[in-house]
């Protein structure tokens, strides 16, 4: 039974437990790169010194430039999504809506609602405000690998295309075999 088959079986009967990657191959946690490669997909984007638009632009990005973000942390502010990138001196945070993953040599896991609707949050609890509501059927992409584990759930990053981008609870999802 290879991953992805496991993971459906798994998740389907709730077997699912602790951290876990969902893509690539498994390594110590240690042994993991913490930044994946992002293309900026708009003319300019301004980078700042913290999250949300009332902190200072301290670089400004062209379009189709490549940047290195940090996979967490991932911060909501202002009405988006804020992403950490591997810039020295550091830090200087980037709005998520704005950068794309650059395709590499694994590809990103795409999953669909099994049971909705499924309310798409800003941080991994469910304490947290929901961004949208997307019904059973609703397919994404998973933007973060890394399952979080809080409240009972296992959470993971997913983008629904220009519905939501935010925490959902894997439970409650099925992976689509795109390959």
């Amino acid at each position: 039974m290879n991953r992805r088959q496991f993971l459906k079986t798994s998740i389907g009967t709730g077997m699912v437990a602790g951290t876990l990657p969902l893509t690539g191959r498994l390594r110590p946690a240690g042994a993991q790169n913490p930044y994946d490669r992002y293309r900026v997909v708009t003319d300019r984007l301004n980078g700042r010194s913290g999250p949300g638009l009332g902190h200072d632009v301290v670089v400004v990005y062209l379009a189709e430039q490549i940047l290195e973000i940090a996979r967490e942390p991932i911060e909501s502010a202002d009405g988006y999504v804020w992403r950490l990138v591997n810039t020295k001196p550091g830090p200087v945070w980037v709005a998520e809506e704005f950068i794309e993953p650059v395709g590499g040599d694994q590809p990103q896991d795409r999953v669909e609602v099994a049971d909705g609707p499924l309310n798409v949050r800003a941080q991994p609890t469910i304490a947290s405000e929901i961004r949208a509501t997307v019904a059973t059927g609703a397919q994404g992409t998973v933007l973060n690998p890394e399952a979080v584990e809080a409240d009972g759930y296992s959470w993971i990053f997913v983008s629904f295309g220009d519905v939501a981008i935010g925490w959902v609870a894997l439970e409650f999802l099925t992976y689509i075999d795109v390959g």
